[in-house]
């Protein structure tokens, strides 16, 4: 597992551990921009770019050997149908 941690404003919240080749949605409170970090059980450890949200917001965390994604929920669902056309 990989252990997640986001991290906004002056503030860091351990988010849970997914697969290597996981995802995690989760909702936010407040407004700001956020960040995910991924620490792997070998050490190495993998930032996203900072993604602006507003309260209510869906947020999607994407891992894999290549990297670390963060989106809106709404920007991954739109990725997956253009995919399916």
């Amino acid at each position: 597992p990989v252990a997640i941690v986001a991290a906004w404003a002056d503030q860091t919240k351990e988010m849970g551990s997914v697969a290597a080749s996981g995802a995690m949605t989760f909702e936010v409170d407040g407004e700001g921009a956020i960040r995910l970090k991924a620490r792997f059980p070998d050490g190495r450890e993998v930032e996203t770019e900072k993604v602006y949200f507003s309260a209510g917001m869906l947020l999607l965390g994407d891992i894999s050997d290549s990297g670390f994604e963060l989106m809106h929920d709404l920007e991954s669902r739109g990725a997956a149908d253009a995919g399916h056309e």
